[in-house]
């Protein structure tokens, strides 16, 4: 599956895709540890990582951007991503006991 490039879609687009995948992102690096058995600490540990697998792949740096307001989206979009790894987790800790 190949990803879209967050910088040629518009800007609205990018950000709800860069949310969207940062929640689920986040709700996947926490169900997998629960399903194999994670308790306590390790799971955090193990949630943290995974979650973190889809920003390397999906949201991959461009060193060449050729003016600032490209470099102000990138990382504008990489914020909106973590806000949704955040929310996933927010959510996820709400929900339990």
């Amino acid at each position: 599956m190949k990803f879209p490039d967050l910088m040629a879609l518009s800007a609205s687009r990018a950000l709800t895709y860069a949310l969207v995948t940062g929640i689920g992102a986040a709700l996947l690096g926490l169900l997998m540890p629960t399903i194999l058995g994670g308790r306590g600490a390790e799971l955090g540990i193990l949630a943290l990582m995974l979650a973190a697998l889809p920003a390397i792949y999906i949201f991959p740096m461009k060193t060449g951007l050729e003016n600032y307001a490209a470099w102000l989206r990138q990382w504008i979009i990489y914020v909106v991503y973590f806000l949704g790894l955040s929310g996933g987790f927010t959510a996820w800790c709400m929900t339990r006991p």
